[in-house]
């Protein structure tokens, strides 16, 4: 059941936008975190919309859902959950976050997560999300008491201060919350989007230099593929019987090195989809035969859209705030409180 919403959208550059072929976040995780104090909420119409830079459909800045709340509803057999997207945040963030972050980029990545949910919630005309449409997974807090081990406490409670010391802020492109892709490790610096689209459907993504990626210690990174488990794994690719040879396949790339296309045999697949299914780190990579094997050498972790993690801690640590950092990476956008 979905509600109505104005038939006037425009995306951020004032057109509409189609859904485009590929990404995201892709390796992106929301997790939440809530410790026995979930909260309830009743009365809200449920509705649903798959979001995705894919699909994204932003609506006029004039949202009668300014200003209001929003909540992150996740259904089970166990029963409903409507959790307020303030709680939501602080498992979300601590999702992402690896452990001993900076409390500046934690607050870089409230403000991103929050203001993709807020993008999510207008473009349903609804101030309920289903956790199902997110396409982001949520952990408990035991589960995030296992990934950080000793030093839970103190990452809870710095996470925690980040969501509470950007509450009601958004990140704004030309007046309008769109959503805001992030990844682990660039491979140098971070993609344009109309080098992939090539129609102006997400200005806002542009190339960044991100020189201290190349410090990080997943930046580069090998591995080697048995030539019979290759040729399966690229037959489940092209979706074919017929036997596929690596060099019949023809790549197309983006002035950063990755992967944009992989074509063969008049079939295309997108470089995201080639690399997940290669399970390689990025689509930026290279591979030479060797032995009785081909080796892929990849260079960064992640799609390469939007915010690369490593280097935003990075300029955490060199005395950056949140702010500086985001609009580092997002030069023409700008933070909203409401």
């Amino acid at each position: 059941m979905k509600q109505k919403y104005r038939k006037q959208k425009r995306t951020a550059s004032g057109r509409k936008i189609r859904p485009a072929a590929v990404l995201f976040l892709i390796g992106l995780t929301l997790t939440g975190i809530f410790l026995g104090k979930n909260k309830t909420r009743q009365g809200y119409e449920q509705t649903g919309a798959k979001s995705s830079l894919e699909s994204q459909s932003a609506v006029d800045s004039q949202s009668t859902l300014a200003g209001e709340d929003y909540w992150i509803v996740r259904e089970s057999l166990a029963g409903r959950e409507e959790i307020p997207l303030e709680e939501y945040l602080v498992g979300a963030v601590g999702a992402v976050c690896p452990g001993k972050w900076d409390a500046e980029t934690c607050k870089a990545m409230a403000v991103l997560i929050r203001t993709n949910m807020r993008q999510l919630a207008e473009k349903q005309g609804s101030r309920t999300i289903f956790y199902k449409e997110t396409g982001q997974e949520m952990l408990e807090g035991e589960e995030l008491y296992e990934k950080w081990g000793a030093d839970y406490e103190r990452e809870y409670e710095k996470i925690k201060a980040a969501v509470e010391d950007t509450k009601g802020q958004y990140f704004y492109y030309e007046g309008i919350p769109v959503e805001f892709p992030y990844f682990e490790i660039s491979a140098g610096e971070t993609r344009k989007a109309d080098e992939v689209w090539g129609d102006g459907t997400f200005p806002y993504l542009q190339t960044i230099s991100c020189k201290g990626d190349i410090f990080a210690e997943d930046y580069m990174q090998e591995m080697t593929i048995k030539p019979g488990k290759l040729k399966e794994k690229l037959r489940q690719i092209f979706e074919t019987e017929e036997e596929v040879s690596w060099e019949d396949i023809c790549f197309e790339k983006d002035k950063g090195g990755y992967i944009t296309e992989a074509k063969w045999n008049q079939k295309i697949v997108s470089g995201e989809t080639f690399r997940k299914k290669l399970e390689l780190a990025s689509a930026n990579f290279s591979v030479k035969k060797q032995g009785r094997g081909f080796v892929f050498v990849t260079k960064g972790v992640g799609h390469g859209f939007g915010m690369s993690l490593s280097m935003a801690n990075e300029m955490a640590k060199e005395g950056s705030n949140y702010r500086e950092i985001l609009c580092y990476f997002f030069p023409d956008c700008e933070i909203v409180k409401s």
